[in-house]
């Protein structure tokens, strides 16, 4: 009786290790899976007024928001990825320009990954005037040390992640593209349009 107890407390606890390492493997295949998105030659702007305009990208997009008054991170440890905003002040030392765009435009970190916690649905619409803004503005913050855990995915989220409910930043982002010609000399209600309608308030 024993020796049937013991095989069926060995068998139980090998089933239990197999699926959870299926978790963690097939989720950890989906959460670094790279994107072969080449790098494009970019113009980045140094004049004040380009900056200004980043400046006020950062604010619209909600940069400030998740990563602090000197962009130099926050942690959410409530969301189901354990969510770090990275220290951007220190994170944008570590990137080219043509990384940064990728990153903007296609929702691509420096390492080809996808992200999983920055919008990248709100910035893969941007302009690529504004986002040449935008990195020009982000070249200015001065670095500001942290003690930033990494992100964590839980199991649940892993799970999520496998079915499908969970989806990567980069996925969303390629869903919510649209093709928007913005003009060279918009008028307001144009410019309304585009940061209204296009990029965040309404997602259909």
């Amino acid at each position: 009786m024993k020796k049937l107890i013991v095989i069926s407390i060995l068998v139980i606890s090998g089933l239990l290790i197999a699926a959870l390492s299926y978790v963690f493997i097939r989720s950890n295949a989906i959460i670094y899976k790279t994107y072969n998105v080449p790098l494009v030659d970019v113009v980045i702007p140094h004049d004040a007024v380009s900056m200004a305009a980043g400046k006020k990208i950062a604010l619209t997009r909600g940069c400030f928001g998740c990563h602090n008054d000197k962009l130099s991170g926050n942690v959410f440890l409530d969301w189901e990825v354990g969510m770090i905003a990275v220290n951007i002040s220190k994170k944008i030392l570590q990137y080219s320009d043509k990384e940064l765009f990728r990153l903007f435009r296609h929702g691509i970190k420096k390492d080809g990954t996808g992200l999983w916690s920055m919008p990248a649905g709100m910035f893969i619409n941007l302009s690529q005037k504004y986002i040449y803004r935008l990195i020009a503005y982000l070249r200015t913050i001065p670095a500001v040390e942290d003690t930033l855990p990494n992100t964590a995915f839980s199991f649940n989220g892993r799970l999520k992640i496998i079915s499908g409910e969970l989806l990567s930043e980069v996925t969303m982002a390629r869903q919510a593209v649209k093709k928007f010609h913005y003009p060279d000399n918009p008028t307001l209600i144009q410019q309304g349009n585009y940061l209204v309608l296009l990029l965040t308030c309404i997602v259909d």
